[in-house]
C-alpha cells in the first residue's frame, strides 16, 4: 500500500529554507526525531512536522545536531550506503548558511536604516525568530562593524536589544531631528516625475514613524513643484492615490507645462577694426572703452573739433560710425 500524499503543514512556506527539510521526512523519522527532543509523538504526519518545525524555530536545542537530507528522495535503502547517508549538520550552521545567501553585509559606510530594514524583511520572510537570528549576525557584518558586534553581543538577550544598540551606535541620538529636516527639505526636483518624488519622500516619512497619514499627504503636496500645484488644487484629492493619479494626468499633458522662451545667446562683443572710430580720442582701430589716449572734443559725424555731435550743424543721417575721413 502506497504512502499517503504528504503535504506541507499549514503555515510552512518554501521560503523557510533552514527548516523545510522537515517536510520531506517520513512519520517514523519524525517520531524518532521528536523523541530525541523529548517532544510529544502523537498525531498525524503534518501535525508531527509542524510540531518539530515549531520547536526548531523557537531557538531551543540548537546545540543538538540535525539530519539534513542530501536529496529530495525519501525512499530508504535496504542497506546502509555511505554515499547516500544523510549529512549531520547543526541547526546553527544551517541558519548561518541561509543568512549568508542573503548577500547582505554592513560595513558602516552604507545607510544603517536601509540595512536594518532589509534584514528584518528577510527575517520575516524566512520566519526566523529574532533570538535565533542573533546567532547568525556574524554573517551580516564585516570590517569595523564586525568588531563592534564582538564587543557588544553579550549585552543582547533578544532582538530588540540588538536593534536599540545598533541604532544608538550607527544612527545616532539626533537621527529623528535630522530626519524631520530631510522630510521638510525634500522637494520635487526639476525633471523628476511625481512617482519617484513621492516614493523618496514617503521613505523618509516611514522611517520617521510618527507622521499621521494626513500630515504625510500635506507634506507631499506642499513639496510638489509649482506647475503641479497650479494644475492640482488641494480640494481635488483626499488621499495619496488620488494625488498620484492627478499628477500622472498632468504629466501626460505636455501642453499644460509652462513654455519657457528659447534661450537667447548673449551677443558676442565685436572686435574693433580699422574703420571704427573711438569717440573719446577720435582715432581709428579701437573703441571708447579700450581708449588710453587723451580726451578730444569733436563731432563723431563730421570730425569737427570743439563741438559735440548733438550741437554740430552737420547732417545727422546714419549713426556716424566710420564717417570720419
Amino acid at each position: 500500500m502506497s504512502d499517503p500524499v504528504e503535504q506541507t503543514p499549514e503555515g510552512i512556506h518554501e521560503t523557510d529554507v533552514w527548516v523545510n527539510w522537515v517536510c520531506n521526512m517520513k512519520k517514523d523519522d519524525l517520531v524518532n526525531r521528536l523523541r530525541t527532543y523529548r517532544l510529544e509523538t502523537s498525531g498525524g504526519v503534518n501535525e508531527l512536522k509542524a510540531r518539530l518545525i515549531n520547536f526548531l524555530r523557537t531557538g531551543e536545542g540548537l546545540s543538538s545536531t540535525l539530519t539534513y537530507p542530501r536529496s529530495q528522495d525519501t525512499s530508504r535503502p535496504t542497506s546502509p550506503n555511505p554515499l547516500t547517508a544523510p549529512a549531520v549538520v547543526s541547526a546553527t550552521a544551517q541558519l548561518c548558511d541561509s543568512v549568508r545567501k542573503w548577500g547582505i553585509k554592513f560595513d558602516g559606510k552604507t545607510d544603517p536604516i536601509s540595512f536594518l530594514e532589509r534584514v528584518e524583511e528577510l527575517q520575516k520572510c524566512y520566519s526566523i525568530p529574532g533570538a535565533t537570528l542573533l546567532q547568525a549576525l556574524p554573517e551580516l557584518f564585516k570590517d569595523d562593524t564586525l568588531l563592534w558586534y564582538r564587543n557588544n553581543k553579550q549585552q543582547w538577550s533578544n532582538w530588540d536589544d540588538f536593534v536599540s544598540n545598533f541604532k544608538l551606535h550607527f544612527v545616532g541620538p539626533r537621527y529623528r531631528y535630522h530626519l524631520e529636516e530631510a522630510v521638510r527639505s525634500r522637494v520635487q526636483k526639476d525633471g523628476e516625475n511625481a512617482g519617484d518624488y513621492m516614493n523618496a519622500l514617503r521613505t523618509l516619512m516611514r522611517r520617521h514613524g510618527q507622521m499621521s497619514s494626513e500630515a504625510q499627504l500635506e507634506r507631499i503636496y506642499e513639496n510638489l513643484r509649482s506647475p503641479y500645484k497650479l494644475y492640482i488644487r488641494r480640494k481635488d484629492f483626499t488621499n495619496l492615490s488620488e494625488l498620484e493619479m492627478l499628477a500622472r494626468d498632468f504629466e501626460a499633458i505636455p501642453s499644460q507645462e509652462p513654455q519657457r522662451p528659447p534661450a537667447v545667446r548673449p551677443e558676442q562683443p565685436r572686435s574693433a577694426n580699422q574703420t571704427e572710430i573711438c569717440w573719446r580720442c577720435g582715432r581709428r582701430g579701437h573703441f571708447k572703452n579700450q581708449c588710453r589716449g587723451r580726451f578730444r572734443l569733436f563731432c563723431s559725424r563730421c570730425g569737427k573739433d570743439g563741438v559735440y555731435s548733438r550741437d554740430c550743424p552737420c547732417p545727422q543721417a546714419g549713426n556716424g560710425s566710420g564717417r570720419l575721413g
